[in-house]
């Protein structure tokens, strides 16, 4: 685009240098497209300048790849960049984020981005998110394994054109495919969504503008490529990872590309979970996108509706990824993904709506208004903005207070009087966005206009001498002039407007100037406003009174004042006094006078009328000098001549003049007429005779305009014009004709008549002299200030409402005293944008054509329903946590709507809303909530809905949420044993059974299953008399089931026989059995410590045994406890200690060898003791991944199923050799 120079409203000239610099210009710029030219279902993605004014500092403009050329004037390669408007289709229902796990989460930060910087080419320095957006949506989808197994088969691959599914996406794969199979991929989402999509998950962002989605994941550990090309080949029973402890279930083989149910269901970190435990996200087929955003710029990669892949060719580049923005894979093993989004008006449209420094300027007392849209409205609670008014020195003149835009993304107008300028000024209003400490942030958009304060050298007087000089001329520029009144020229190379006006009135002239550029002319106009006024008098007759009022012509716009005359010195005229604006008395001499020699001096004040009807000084004591002239005292002779030919002063006996004898010539006459302007005259008939020449020849001169002389009938005709320049209280003028007649030998004759033009106002036909009311205003003339000019009568004012422009039937109604065929046109709209009284100007066009500006009162309603208390307030109860059986206080938190604390309005009532808790009680003046939450709603949240009933009957609703706790996992209910027991928990009763005494401190407690009862938690016991060890049925310590929970206290009867030790033959570590002697028939219980509990009987050859149990393992150091009882005598125990293995032979290490052809061969022990080799190493996808080799009791050495097939293994010697082609260059391969 081609910008050119022009030239600033001081005149200079200003050159387009495309050089941002300090030494180059320093120039700023705002680059931005208009919205309404955007493709439908396109939006903006990125611009150039981030549609902000740019740079932020001087320097050269590099951002996005972009160049300047300051030799040539050019900045090169802006760009505009559009995105795809998001698809509803892309995702499915989506389901809230669940609580972060170890990794299948997908995190990021939405924020504003107002900033635009010189430079940054790849996407993530470009971007900014240094505002947060609070509370906006975004959502995530990926595809299922199932999609994945339709877009890696045959008929896809032959369907893009590629030899086998392993090359979709592969080794030269393009952007076009891609779209290809993109396009594809939405038409089967769009049939079925379910099966197609896996996961669609939703997070909210917080304060800080982040969010966090977790995925529930996808049950398997093929993932992406991976899930479509490889298929899972698990058997149930078959060991896991390796893990002969750990096999494979037919549920989780069952449950392979199935979505999990919870988010903490399984593992997502392949390098911490067994394969049977792990889930995956199919994180190069996602598609992220933020909710109500189409109406923004939105910077990301998720730009095409396409299930991208994070690659530099035809998916995500790696460009997007940085560390204050980034989109990409955070970590792929435990599959932690990011999506930064950076949000943007799209076009901020920002105007001063009604002046401009061109044409339109403002008068002194004028109001500036503004308008702005297409702010940010998604997320609204987190951005205010700011309007700041500069005067042309860059000093700040007023500020608007801080907004946050409507729900439709507009600013309330920041006006802006101009009462209080004293010169012709340009302000600027400046659109600032408002940070976190209220002060003004980045520059978003300016506008600006000027202020005109009435130039006075720009007034002048019919026929003085004029000059305006040009104060700032440009070199070598060439000046011209458009609209100049008559008399005044300009000089084409100084721009200087000089000469003496031939005309009065009001003019707008455009000053064009012309300056030779390298691009060509550089074109520029400039408007002034040149005033040129005139006091017009009268001229009189000698011997006639004269009293006549001084009136300065009047000119639309201003209002003039203080009229006082004098006679210019040396000037006076004889017989005439001047007192202030009045002339009278009866001159007594001739006097002539012109406009070049005149000889009176009128002095007045001139004010301007700005929009308001105020009326503004702006030149005071201007100065008219103009002619008076007299004429010849008026004689009689010229009277007769009107319907009197004979002299006889009886215009009721014209006769034609007695012929005289001596007179060979033509003789003529014609009588006199009184005739009403704007009328059609009777003809006048036009008498000659001649003695010898029937037909002399006729020329009638002096007629007024719009009458004739028709030669052949020999008559005056027609309509005579309406006169414009009627005196003020002058009612007819007088005109002499001159008749001459000429016969064929040269005779002449002359006669001279006189037509008397009659004053009609108003066109009605009848003359003012004899009309009551001359202007046709219904005022009669005795009481008309004015009678010569028609003066409205405006009876009322016109009502409209807000945005509504009346009609101009609307005002005619008002002037209740229009003449008949009058027509009225609206020529000044009243400012209708907001209630209030106003005043409108309208044009009246009467039937003699004149135009009238007649100011109409009008009322302006604002009919917008009244800003409800419900709008100005917002209730919130924030979350409270609670406790089953604990009352609860919760107390609301009252915010403006522009989110500052207040007040709610006195008279405001609280009342609990439908579906409120039975037991919640609220304080219906404060709001105030109290409510014991009972067991049943542990581990929940309790909402409490409240409505909120202002002063002006206006309703708003809230919800106070209290998150009780889960219950206690042991419950006193020793209290109220009546109450039920929780679901999940047992009834625990303590009771004294056989040789106890009555229990001390018996409590009665609900407790969770599986929870140990400890010690403390138990009653006091005593033995009977006789009895002894008394012991509980469920030892403290022990974890509470059904089957325990009644613990009954028994104890033994006294015997003082105690029973021999038992005798325990040695322990070794990993021995399977324990085995010593005793005496026959006696119980034995073998103890180590809590792990596990053996009782057997001594066999009658005096020895026992027991097994280890399964799962456990005899260590080093383990004490190991015997009991011994023999039958009616008290136990005795005996231990020993586990003693160590003699040491085995430590096996050979496996050894690891890299191979030329880039293979790596791992070779285990010749050990046969060695029977596992785990394997871990980096594929050429960047996976990480571990490889288990196991060899069986049969001797065989296998991989695990679903081992890639190019993987080989020795079944014999167990070497495991991995092509080259799995292992990526440079990795480490560990053992």
């Amino acid at each position: 685009m081609g910008i050119k120079s022009y030239i600033a409203e001081d005149g200079n000239l200003i050159r387009f240098d495309a050089d941002p610099t300090v030494s180059g210009g320093n120039e700023r710029y705002r680059f931005w497209i208009d919205e309404s030219t955007i493709p439908e279902g396109y939006q903006l993605q990125y611009i150039t300048g981030e549609s902000v004014i740019f740079p932020d500092q001087g320097l050269p403009i590099t951002q996005g790849g972009s160049g300047s050329n300051t030799v040539r004037n050019i900045h090169g390669n802006w760009k505009i960049l559009l995105m795809q408007k998001p698809l509803e289709q892309m995702h499915k229902k989506p389901t809230p984020t669940e609580i972060q796990q170890d990794g299948g989460y997908l995190t990021g930060t939405v924020g504003w981005d107002y900033k635009s910087g010189i430079g940054g080419i790849q996407w993530n320095t470009v971007a900014q998110v240094d505002t947060p957006a609070k509370d906006v949506t975004v959502k995530a989808s990926y595809l299922s394994d199932y999609a994945l197994k339709q877009i890696y088969s045959e008929s896809t691959a032959v369907y893009m054109g590629v030899k086998k599914p392993s090359h979709i996406r592969g080794t030269g794969w393009t952007a076009e495919q891609e779209k290809k199979l993109q396009d594809w991929i939405k038409e089967q989402v769009k049939k079925d969504p379910d099966k197609w999509i896996a996961e669609t998950v939703s997070a909210k962002t917080n304060a800080d503008g982040k969010y966090i989605i977790q995925f529930k994941g996808t049950w398997g550990n093929l993932k992406n490529s991976d899930a479509g090309l490889k298929n899972y080949n698990y058997k149930e029973g078959q060991n896991s990872s390796g893990q002969v402890w750990n096999k494979w279930t037919k549920e989780q083989i069952d449950r392979l590309g199935t979505v999990a149910d919870k988010a903490d269901n399984g593992r997502f970190d392949f390098s911490k979970a067994a394969t049977n435990q792990v889930k995956h996200v199919n994180y190069d087929w996602l598609f992220v996108s933020v909710e109500n955003a189409d109406h923004l710029r939105v910077m990301t990669p998720y730009n095409n509706n396409q299930y991208t892949q994070m690659s530099d060719k035809f998916g995500i580049h790696s460009g997007w990824s940085g560390t204050g923005f980034g989109v990409g894979v955070t970590n792929a093993i435990p599959q932690i993904l990011r999506a930064d989004f950076a949000l943007a008006p799209g076009e901020v449209k920002f105007n001063i709506t009604n002046y401009d420094s061109g044409k339109n300027t403002a008068k002194v007392g004028d109001v500036a208004k503004t308008s702005t849209e297409g702010l940010p409205y998604n997320g609204e609670s987190s951005e205010n903005f700011r309007i700041v008014w500069y005067d042309e020195d860059g000093d700040e003149v007023q500020r608007s207070s801080v907004q946050k835009p409507s729900s439709t993304g507009s600013l309330e107008s920041a006006d802006f009087d101009t009462s209080k300028v004293t010169k012709t000024t340009n302000y600027t209003a400046k659109l600032y966005r408002v940070d976190s400490a209220g002060k003004n942030a980045e520059l978003l958009a300016q506008d600006s206009f000027t202020v005109v304060v009435e130039d006075s050298k720009k007034i002048t007087s019919m026929y003085d001498e004029f000059e305006y000089k040009n104060s700032n001329p440009l070199k070598d520029a060439t000046y011209s002039a458009k609209g100049l009144p008559g008399g005044l020229t300009i000089d084409p190379k100084t721009g200087d407007i000089k000469g003496v006006a031939k005309e009065s009135g009001k003019f707008e002239v455009e000053v064009i100037s012309v300056v030779p550029d390298e691009s060509g002319d550089i074109t520029a106009s400039r408007f002034y406003t040149f005033t040129v006024t005139d006091s017009p008098l009268t001229d009189g007759n000698v011997g006639k009174e004269y009293n006549k009022k001084i009136e300065p012509k009047q000119i639309d716009g201003y209002v003039f004042k203080n009229v006082t005359a004098k006679f210019i010195d040396g000037k006076t005229i004889d017989g005439l006094t001047i007192t202030g604006d009045q002339i009278t008395g009866t001159p007594k001499a001739k006097v002539d006078a012109t406009q070049e020699e005149p000889n009176v001096e009128v002095t007045y004040d001139i004010y301007q009328v700005n929009e308001k009807g105020e009326e503004v000084l702006i030149k005071k004591g201007h100065v008219d000098r103009v002619p008076l002239s007299i004429a010849e005292e008026e004689k009689d002779t010229t009277k007769p001549e009107i319907g009197d030919l004979d002299d006889d002063d009886n215009p009721d006996t014209p006769v034609a003049p007695k012929e005289d004898e001596n007179n060979r010539g033509p003789q003529v006459w014609a009588n006199g007429a009184r005739v009403t302007e704007g009328q059609e005259i009777t003809p006048i008939k036009v008498n000659v005779t001649d003695d010898t020449d029937k037909n002399p020849t006729v020329e009638v001169t002096g007629l007024p305009k719009g009458l004739r002389y028709n030669k052949e009938t020999g008559k005056i005709e027609g309509t005579p014009d309406k006169l414009t320049n009627w005196a003020d209280t002058e009612e007819e003028r007088d005109f002499t004709v001159t008749i001459k007649a000429k016969d064929a030998a040269g005779n002449e004759s002359t006669k001279e008549i006189q037509i008397t033009i009659l004053r009609d106002t108003d066109g009605d036909g009848i003359p003012d002299s004899t009309d009551p009311d001359d202007d046709n205003d219904g005022i009669k003339d005795e009481e008309d200030k004015n009678p010569k000019a028609w003066d409205a009568n405006v009876n009322g004012k016109v009502e409209t409402t807000v945005g509504t422009q009346p009609t101009a039937d609307q005002y005619k109604e008002k002037i209740t005293n229009l003449p008949k065929g009058s027509e009225v046109v609206v020529k000044t709209e009243p400012d209708v944008s907001k209630a209030g009284e106003t005043k409108a100007v309208v044009t009246v066009t009467l039937p003699n054509g004149e135009e009238v500006d007649v100011k109409v009162p009008v009322t302006v309603t604002d009919t917008t329903p009244a800003e409800k208390d419900a709008d100005k307030y917002d209730v919130k109860y924030e979350d409270a946590k609670g406790k089953a059986g604990e009352k609860t206080t919760v107390k609301p938190k009252v915010t403006d709507k522009d989110g500052k604390a207040t007040k709610v309005p006195e008279g405001t009532k609280y009342t609990l809303g439908k579906d409120a808790p039975k037991d919640a009680t609220i304080d219906e003046n404060t709001g105030e909530i109290k409510y014991t939450p009972t067991e049943a709603d542990a581990g929940n949240p309790v909402e409490i809905p409240v409505v909120v009933t202002y002063p002006d009957k206006s309703t708003d609703n809230a919800t106070a949420k209290i998150n009780v706790a889960k219950l206690d996992d042991i419950i006193d209910r020793t209290a109220d044993p009546t109450k039920p027991t929780p679901a999940g928990y047992v009834r625990v009763t303590f009771e004294a059974g056989e040789g106890v005494n009555p229990l001390e401190g018996a409590k009665v407690y609900d407790v969770k299953e599986g929870t140990v009862l400890t010690a403390d938690k138990y009653p006091t016991v005593t033995a009977k008399d006789g009895y002894e060890n008394p012991t509980w049925s469920t030892k403290p310590g022990t974890a509470i089931t059904k089957d325990n929970a009644k613990i009954t206290a028994i104890a033994t009867k006294k015997n003082e026989e105690t029973s021999k030790k038992p005798v325990i033959n040695d322990v070794t570590e990993g021995d399977a059995k324990i085995s010593g002697t005793g005496v026959a028939g006696s119980d034995i219980v073998v103890m180590k410590g809590k792990d596990f509990i053996l009782k057997t009987k001594v066999k009658d050859d005096g020895t026992w045994s027991v097994d280890v149990p399964a799962g456990k393992t005899l260590k080093k150091g383990q004490k190991i406890v015997v009991k011994q009882t023999e039958k009616d005598k008290k136990p005795a125990t005996e231990n020993t200690t586990v003693k160590e293995k003699a040491p085995a032979a430590k096996p050979d290490a496996p050894t690891l060898k890299a191979n030329d052809d880039g293979s790596v061969t791992v070779t285990p022990p010749a050990d046969k003791d060695v029977d596992v080799v785990q394997i871990t190493y980096t594929d050429e996808k960047n996976h990480q991944g571990t490889l288990v080799a196991t060899k069986g009791d049969d001797g065989v050495w296998k991989l695990p199923d679903g081992t890639d097939p190019s993987i080989k293994i020795d079944p014999t010697t167990g070497v495991v050799t991995i092509p080259a082609n799995q292992v990526k260059d440079g990795s480490e391969v560990k053992l």
